[in-house]
């Protein structure tokens, strides 16, 4: 038996290792608004990674401020830790800092470590003026009964409102009625209590 062998080249190669320092800072910040003096806003996140790092990563912001744990303590420059020269999928939560009066805030949240170039990372939020308002959803049709067998049936639509400063009233033009409660109590018009300056979605039965 005769055996055959075939000796084949793969040519060369060579490898080179990455050492330019490098911050990657990845997600997107939005919805980061509140009303004035209820603030701070929700928390956004993003994911920050580095390699090849001399030094720790800062983050500076001015208007929002930040923090490595959810609900923590937050501050407008942050120092994220590198370990061996890598930050590996950290998240930093970033939040529009309370006591800020009406105005939409935009900024750049900077990134910087040593001689790695800088990354800027773009955020806004807005806070609204804290005046009252009254939000309606829903809406009200086929109110129909044969003549001498009303009322009809009831339908509903909703009512809230913030910074209130007295109770909702809800007036309906006759021959409509409104209760606050399903099958009793309907008359012209009907207070919705304002508590303490909020209403949350109340049905309004018509």
């Amino acid at each position: 038996t005769s055996t055959f062998e075939v000796i084949v080249s793969t040519g060369s190669f060579t490898t080179t290792a990455v050492t330019t320092p490098t911050i990657t800072v990845s997600g997107t910040l939005t919805g980061l608004d509140y009303f004035e003096n209820n603030g701070p806003s929700q928390e956004g996140t993003i994911t920050v990674n580095g390699i090849n790092l001399t030094a720790d990563i800062t983050a500076v912001s001015s208007d929002f401020e930040m923090s490595l744990t959810s609900g923590g303590t937050f501050v407008s420059s942050l120092s994220i830790p590198q370990t061996g020269g890598d930050v590996s999928n950290v998240t930093v939560y970033v939040r529009l800092k309370a006591g800020l009066t009406a105005a939409t805030y935009t900024e750049n949240i900077t990134f910087d470590s040593g001689a790695a170039p800088q990354q800027l990372v773009n955020v806004s939020g807005t806070v609204s003026q804290d005046v009252p308002q009254i939000t309606v959803g829903g809406s009200v049709d086929n109110l129909i009964y044969f003549d001498g067998n009303g009322p009809s049936q009831e339908d509903t639509f909703g009512v809230a409102g913030l910074f209130l400063t007295g109770d909702i009233t809800v007036t309906a033009t006759a021959p409509f009625e409104v209760t606050l409660t399903t099958a009793t109590g309907f008359g012209t018009s009907v207070a919705v209590p304002f508590g303490t300056g909020s209403v949350v979605f109340t049905d309004i039965f018509v």
